[in-house]
């Protein structure tokens, strides 16, 4: 009986050790090298869509997910992306414009915002963690032309939208 013991561990090491074994790229459950993470990646940059809004000084906002659909981040993420394929983008910055304007309070977030846009985003992923898409780091659109200017010439954004957040028309619900 006590060589069960050993066999077990010895089983289990072998399974531990065995996907250093495995060519770079392959990834397999539950035994996994972690690719995602053990390779540089050959193209790191990241095309989204992001609804912003700007305030009349040209500083801009990322407007939080409960403005384009509901609460949950991925659902809204999924729901403007869906939206600018099939060439909605008008209609979606339209409605956000409105949740915007009956939601804001003044002196409250998002009270300096004039204008929504919807765009399409292609940037350095490292990158735009560390600066662009920083939450806490507001930048006017000059800050952000200047920064990608010094940055990679694959980071751009698109304007698929853009609507004023003032003249936002009364949004009628559906039953």
């Amino acid at each position: 009986m006590r060589l069960y013991p050993y066999i077990v561990s010895l089983i289990v090491l072998i399974a531990v050790i065995w996907p250093v074994s495995w060519p770079l790229y392959r990834d397999s459950f539950p035994l996994s090298n972690y690719p995602m993470f053990s390779r540089k990646l050959p193209d790191p940059t990241v095309r989204l869509q992001y609804a912003l809004g700007i305030a009349a000084d040209g500083t801009r906002h990322h407007l939080p997910p409960k403005l384009i659909a509901n609460e949950e981040v991925l659902q809204a993420r999924v729901h403007l992306a869906r939206t600018v394929a099939r060439g909605g983008a008008n209609e979606l910055c339209r409605q956000i414009a409105q949740r915007l304007a009956e939601t804001r309070a003044p002196g409250g977030a998002f009270a300096d915002v004039v204008e929504v846009r919807i765009v399409t985003g292609t940037h350095h992923a490292v990158d735009y963690l560390r600066s662009l898409g920083h939450p806490a780091k507001r930048q006017s659109d000059e800050q952000a032309k200047r920064q990608s200017a010094g940055q990679s010439k694959k980071q751009h954004e698109t304007i698929h939208s853009q609507c004023d957040v003032t003249a936002a028309p009364r949004i009628e619900e559906r039953s």
